[in-house]
This record gives structure tokens, sequence and C-alpha cells, in this order.
């Protein structure tokens, strides 16, 4: 449940976004718009992990023919796996960053 503080606090952000003729309150303070979320990414990755292992332990007991037509699939589905690990490092990066600009923020306020 939010207190009477915070729609106070929210109500003023809003209102200092609005005056300032900006969306967020990252460009008010001139730091970072935050990366988007990263759950489907991550989920993308999992999926295809799972995929691989079923196709993997479905095909213990195939035919050698069979075996490689699995293990084109499996090819298939983990290229381009490592650019998309590549694009969830660069977000990670891009929130830690985000994560320290404020926090440097934090502590001018405080100090």
């Amino acid at each position: 449940m939010i207190t009477h503080a915070e729609e106070k606090a929210y109500a003023m952000w809003e209102r200092l976004k609005r005056e300032g003729g900006v969306e967020t309150t990252e460009e008010i303070f001139d730091i970072d718009i935050p990366p988007e979320h990263q759950c489907p990414k991550i989920d993308k990755v999992i999926k295809t992990i799972n995929e691989v292992n079923k196709q993997a332990n479905v095909g213990r007991h195939d035919e050698f023919e069979d075996l490689k037509d699995k293990l084109k699939s499996i090819e298939y589905d983990i290229s381009g796996l490592d650019d998309d690990v590549e694009e969830l490092r660069e977000a990670i990066e891009s929130v830690r960053k985000w994560g320290q600009q404020w926090k440097e923020l934090a502590k001018k306020v405080i100090a």
C-alpha cells in the first residue's frame, strides 16, 4: 500500500518532469536511461538450453542417422546463443552503470 508521503513524492517528481519537459527522472539528473527488462532474453537462452538438453537426452538410443539429424538440429538451436548471451552481458553492464550513477548521486545528496 502506498503511503500519503509516497504519493506526494511521486506527484512532485511527475511535476518536475513535466515542467522540465522530460520523461524520466534520469533525464533530470543527467543519468543514463535504464535498459529494458532482460527477462525475455534470459527466458530465450534458458529455452534454448532446455531444448538442446531434451534433444540430447532423447537421442541417446537413436540410430546413427537419427543422431546426425538431431546433432544438426542442436547445432541450429545453439547457433546465435553466444550472441544472445553477449547481449545479456551488455545489458547487465548497462544496469550496473545506471545503478552506479544513482549511487553516486545519492552520495552527493546525502553528503
